[in-house]
């Protein structure tokens, strides 16, 4: 790449910063380290591409509000963002460090972390950053794409795929309460879903979200504890979501519409109540397995096309990683152009389809979990010039454990 361009910047994507109970970014370090290492090679703007705080997974003890499309307050979102801030003191000095140096820091909210679209929130933010200028710390709010040149599209991906982690109202995401409450931050059914289900299923199974796909897990091994386990978060989960009839018009339509989801009830559309556990643990792994990957694959491409304008489309969401050499790209690679995804921050296990069950243990007392710390570089003053490239920082697998301490023999891996 030239060395003669003004425009250089690094793209990073979902690193779901939590605390507690489910954090699973152990890579503060790593953080740092890349901004040194980007800062130094001449990257002047970092940009956040949605999904950096995990607002959703954070203090999953609260309440859901009763009408599922509304999320948390204002204050409730603060103090949120304060946990995480104090879970992740590495992440957030680093950002400081650079911001006081004149490196610009620009923020797209995720559907992880849509609570940026609270001006109290972002606020604290600037507070814990150093309070910057507006020139220097920007938020990109209202589902908009960020596009500092020519050429560039940047965007989370999740309102660009009709799906259950759209928000349907982006351009005004605070909502008033009708049963007179405080107004709230608009909530995806996908979010709605991951406090009602997702989390309480992580209290029993901790890295459940750290395996792909889903229906790989061996569910029914020597004991059926665990599937008693699950059976249970999940009548507890749906006598949560039932009891006050609350139910999102728009999860109705997937479960009715979505592919993945008419899997539930196999070819023979057989009614839940006829389904034995083991019938039922299979159709429930299609249902959580499904995700934005094909979907966002195929937007991708079909913008690359409709605007031949577009040199590199990037987005995260679906924490997988595209690079150039992607067969998604073969066409467009010719021409100089790509969708280019750097995927997630937290560790992954990734389970081919020929490859045995994974034990079920992995998911209750721990295991060793593969990472790749990715990110884009950009480079170019036009659109002519521009060059985007997938970069991985660092890679290597990681000790995870429900009680964060090693089993015997083990050195605990710490960032």
């Amino acid at each position: 790449m030239s060395h003669k361009a003004t425009y250089r910047a690094t793209v990073i994507s979902d690193t779901h910063l939590r605390a507690g109970r489910g954090d699973d970014f152990k890579f503060d370090r790593q953080f740092a380290s890349l901004l040194d290492t980007v800062v130094k090679d001449g990257s002047k703007e970092i940009i956040l591409n949605g999904d950096i705080f995990d607002f959703v997974a954070t203090r999953p003890e609260s309440k859901p509000h009763p009408i599922p499309g509304l999320g948390f307050t204002e204050r409730e979102s603060v103090e949120r963002l304060e946990v995480i801030a104090d879970a992740h003191p590495g992440v957030i000095e680093a950002l400081r460090k650079h911001l006081r140096d004149g490196i610009r820091c620009v923020i797209i909210p995720g559907n992880h972390d849509w609570e940026f679209h609270w001006p109290g929130v972002r606020r604290r933010l600037a507070q814990m950053l150093g309070n910057p200028g507006h020139h220097l710390l920007q938020f990109v709010l209202g589902g908009q794409p960020y596009r500092p040149i020519p050429g560039l599209h940047i965007e989370h991906g999740h309102q660009l795929v009709d799906d259950q982690n759209i928000f349907h109202h982006p351009t005004a995401p605070v909502r008033p309460d009708p049963l007179g409450g405080l107004a709230r931050v608009e909530q995806s059914v996908g979010n709605w879903l991951v406090r009602c289900l997702v989390v309480p299923i992580e209290r029993y199974f901790p890295f459940v979200n750290n395996v792909k796909p889903f229906m790989k897990i061996g569910w029914f091994g020597q004991m059926d504890i665990h599937a008693m386990h699950l059976a249970q978060v999940l009548i507890e989960g749906a006598q949560g979501i039932f009891k006050d009839r609350r139910i999102p018009t728009r999860i109705k339509t997937i479960a009715f519409n979505a592919p993945t989801l008419r899997r539930w009830f196999g070819p023979s559309n057989s009614p839940l109540s006829k389904l034995r556990p083991e019938h039922l643990i299979p159709r429930l792994s299609h249902a959580l397995n499904d995700d934005s990957t094909e979907s966002l694959r195929r937007v991708a491409r079909r913008h690359l096309q409709v605007f031949p304008d577009t040199r590199f489309m990037i987005m995260g969401h679906s924490h997988e990683i595209i690079d150039h050499d992607h067969e998604l790209n073969r066409y467009f690679k010719r021409h100089g152009r790509a969708y280019l995804n750097p995927g997630c921050w937290n560790p992954c296990m990734h389970v081919d389809e020929d490859s045995a069950p994974l034990d079920i243990d992995q998911l209750v007392k721990g295991a060793e979990y593969p990472y790749k710390l990715a990110f884009v570089h950009l480079e170019g003053d036009r659109r002519s010039d521009l060059q985007a490239q997938i970069e991985v920082f660092e890679e290597d697998k990681v000790w995870l454990t429900a009680l964060n301490t090693a089993p015997p023999g083990r050195q605990l891996q710490s960032a």
